[in-house]
């Protein structure tokens, strides 16, 4: 795979999201060149839900859970996902991504609706990405709708990410523009290189309405 068609398979993702049956996560969104070396990715909701502020760092996720599938449109609370899952929402140490991962199946939301989610794991986000293939599935689905992202016990939602992409340079985030729960952090969080984790894992989560 060369380097343009990671680019190209973001519009491709785009398209995917409309098909009919598959809720639609974002009005305005994709994948372009800002400038020589550099490609950034923009993801939104059409009307952009409220992420619920967090006190407990490690129920981020739940938080995060609650803005996608608001996002698509659902009814759905960080208490409606911790009742869900059966957490009782005392703040601990979670695996978040396990967490994310296993709300795959049939829900209902705060007002009857019935649903299905289906959570994706990706590759994660590093500062060296291994190969261009290891990346492409990771920029198509940015290019789409929100991820969830995170590091153990912190999760936020990933928006807009701008990468590295210039001959003989390996590709790799540059700034990341995150929704961010936890009262401890600015709602919305605009992270350089130097300040973003090491690695951050990448959910995908996608919804259909039954």
């Amino acid at each position: 795979m060369n380097r343009r068609d990671v680019l190209g398979g973001g519009a491709a993702a785009c398209i995917a999201t409309t098909m009919p049956g598959l809720a639609r996560a974002g009005a305005a969104h994709g994948c372009y060149r800002a400038q020589p070396g550099e490609v950034r990715c923009q993801v939104g909701f059409p009307d952009a839900p409220f992420i619920d502020p967090q006190d407990c760092r490690s129920s981020c996720w739940a938080n995060c859970l609650a803005y996608v599938l608001t996002g698509y449109g659902m009814s759905v609370s960080a208490g409606s996902v911790l009742w869900h899952m059966r957490r009782t929402g005392a703040c601990g140490r979670d695996n978040d991504a396990a967490r994310l991962m296993a709300a795959t199946g049939g829900w209902v939301d705060d007002t009857g609706r019935s649903f299905l989610v289906t959570a994706r794991r990706l590759g994660d986000l590093a500062a060296e990405t291994p190969s261009q293939e290891a990346f492409a599935p990771l920029v198509e689905a940015l290019s789409a709708r929100p991820l969830i992202v995170g590091s153990a016990g912190h999760s936020m939602v990933l928006t807009e990410m701008s990468y590295v992409d210039a001959p003989g340079r390996p590709m790799r985030p540059e700034t990341l523009t995150l929704r961010d729960p936890w009262t401890g952090t600015a709602n919305l969080r605009h992270l350089a290189p130097a300040e973003a984790p090491e690695r951050l894992f990448a959910v995908d989560i996608r919804i259909r309405r039954m």
